[in-house]
């Protein structure tokens, strides 16, 4: 329900989703062809029903032989789903693109994204840089609280105390 997500306004609120057989058949096949490297779509793979079963065909395919890695995206508290981490790294995950929007609760909250927890940015960033995976965030500005000063200070601390390692910065429109 985030207020500038055009994501449920596209796509609708049902999760549409292939079977992981289907996927590792394709990413497969692809391999073969020589195609090695992924970035998953899917506006939020770990509230995918079938990531776990995608990330241990993945693990398979790597253990046989077939290396492929892959860039997802992901919300900011995917990090605690159990396993999810530790699952993805060793499936071949080396980035993951994380929606934080904005490190001013004030913002959060008037852009509907409550689920964004400021206070654990930090430890996100950690627990995905542990697993050796990059973390690129999409970071908006123009929300209601941004000031020319505090955008600068909100790039200082996602560089220097959130310490992620890329940052797309996009301006609100309607």
């Amino acid at each position: 329900n985030c207020s500038f997500c055009t994501i449920v306004n596209v796509q609708g609120r049902k999760m549409r989703h292939r079977s992981a057989p289907a996927m590792l058949r394709s990413i497969e096949e692809n391999h073969a062809r020589g195609f090695h490297v992924y970035f998953f779509t899917d506006d939020n793979l770990a509230r995918s029903p079938v990531w776990e079963a995608l990330f241990d065909g993945l693990i398979d395919l790597r253990r046989r032989g077939k290396p492929v890695r892959f860039m997802m995206q992901i919300d900011t508290q995917a990090w605690h789903i159990p396993r999810f981490v530790e699952k993805a790294a060793a499936a071949g995950c080396y980035a993951v693109f994380i929606g934080m929007e904005s490190v001013n609760p004030a913002n959060l909250e008037a852009a509907g994204k409550k689920q964004n927890k400021t206070g654990e940015f930090a430890g996100m960033v950690a627990a995905w840089h542990q697993a050796h995976v990059l973390v690129h965030v999409g970071y908006i500005i123009g929300l209601p609280h941004d000031t020319e000063e505090s955008v600068r200070q909100d790039v200082a601390t996602l560089k220097d105390e959130i310490k992620v390692d890329q940052a797309s910065f996009f301006m609100l429109t309607p």
